[in-house]
C-alpha cells in the first residue's frame, strides 16, 4: 500500500507537470494566432 500511493503521487505530479506544458502550449498557441488574427478554431481541421 505504501508503494501504491508513493507511485500516485509520482503519477499526479507527472501530470501536473504535462497539463502545465500543455497549457503553455495552449496559451502561446493563442497568442500566435490572435497576432496574425485568425478565428478561434482548432488547426486540425485544415490537415
Amino acid at each position: 500500500k505504501v508503494m501504491s500511493s508513493e507511485m500516485e503521487s509520482q503519477v499526479e505530479d507527472d501530470s501536473r507537470e504535462e497539463w502545465a506544458k500543455t497549457s503553455e502550449e495552449i496559451k502561446s498557441d493563442m497568442n500566435s494566432s490572435s497576432e496574425v488574427g485568425e478565428p478561434d478554431v482548432t488547426p486540425v481541421d485544415f490537415d
